[in-house]
């Protein structure tokens, strides 16, 4: 999965959004460009997002999102947690999600 089907993926999404209505706010990308955008309630009670995110970006989404999840903003908002804490984050996600765990760290309270 390139960042250019991501966005490819997205842009369709959009496309797909405005032609039943809907505008599309697209807000800055997380460092690893997860793209982070917003719609108006309407288009989540009309249907129009579901039907166009299942159409057009959910399974590009989610295999973008998985693919680099170890360095998304989730990510980095637990190593800045274990930081804080003393502790040296581990390189990956499940591992850092393990560490809380072991820790007994509430993500909560970072």
């Amino acid at each position: 999965m390139t960042i250019d089907e991501y966005q490819r993926a997205f842009r369709n999404y959009v496309g797909c959004m405005e032609s039943a209505g809907f505008s599309v706010i697209e807000n800055e990308a997380d460092t690893n460009g997860v793209i982070n955008y917003s719609i108006s309630n309407d288009a989540v009670v009309n249907g129009a997002d579901q039907e166009c995110y299942d159409l057009h970006y959910g399974p590009v989404d989610s295999a973008y999102q998985v693919a680099h999840e170890d360095s998304g903003s989730s990510a980095e908002f637990l190593r800045a947690c274990l930081l804080a804490e003393g502790i040296t984050p581990a390189d990956t996600m499940k591992g850092l999600l393990e560490q809380f765990e072991a820790e007994g760290l509430d993500i909560g309270e970072c």
